[in-house]
């Protein structure tokens, strides 16, 4: 009777033994799988705030503002008051922009397109040799390209007015536009007499 009561006590201790091991074993993967989910959802809470960020920048980056036209990671405005060249290089800054830089004919096709009305008009770019005579540099300080040529005529030809009225020259660029040209010419960066309207530029998202 002896033996018998050992084997019993010891079957039920070696039972409590695996019940203790099983239920550790479930407390463990419980904590697994709790750590598992809890990981999983804040994966997809990040995830989701990611596409969320992504949308955003996007509609950021396509955004400009009331009167402007997006192309390109860039907004254009073409201003319907004239001014001289300097007046108009101003009110571009006042903006947020500056007057037109056009680097590519995409961009030529893209003015050509979106320029108010029909028939031809002139516009002020950003575009100018006052500072060395010849040199036509962009504002941000590129170089013109000479090729392909889109000066019209004969121009640039610094005219200086009658009897020399304007000794400076024409130093500032014009371009004029219709919906199938796009041709360049100088004037006068600063004659009351030859306001023009003008083409702003700005990345977009201002």
């Amino acid at each position: 009777s002896t033996s018998i009561f050992v084997l019993e006590y010891k079957t039920k201790t070696d039972a409590a033994k695996a019940r203790n091991v099983l239920f550790c074993v479930f407390i463990r993967f419980y904590i697994v799988y709790h750590n598992l989910i809890s990981s999983a959802l804040s994966l997809s809470s990040v995830l989701t705030l990611c596409n969320h960020n992504a949308a955003a920048l996007k509609m950021k980056s396509d955004h400009c503002a009331q009167g402007w036209k997006f192309f390109s990671g860039k907004c254009y405005y073409f201003s319907t008051d004239e001014e001289t060249w300097n007046a108009s290089r101003n009110a571009c800054v006042d903006k947020g922009g500056y007057l037109v830089i056009v680097t590519s004919p995409m961009e030529q096709d893209f003015l050509k397109r979106s320029k108010p009305g029909s028939g031809s008009e002139f516009y002020w770019i950003g575009l100018t040799d006052a500072v060395v005579e010849g040199e036509w540099h962009w504002l941000d300080g590129t170089k013109l390209s000479q090729t392909p040529r889109y000066w019209t005529g004969n121009e640039p030809d610094d005219w200086k007015g009658d009897q020399n009225a304007h000794p400076e020259g024409e130093d500032c660029a014009v371009m004029e536009l219709s919906s199938d040209s796009y041709l360049l010419l100088d004037a006068f960066c600063n004659e009351e007499s030859k306001k023009l309207k003008h083409v702003c530029e700005a990345k977009a998202g201002m």
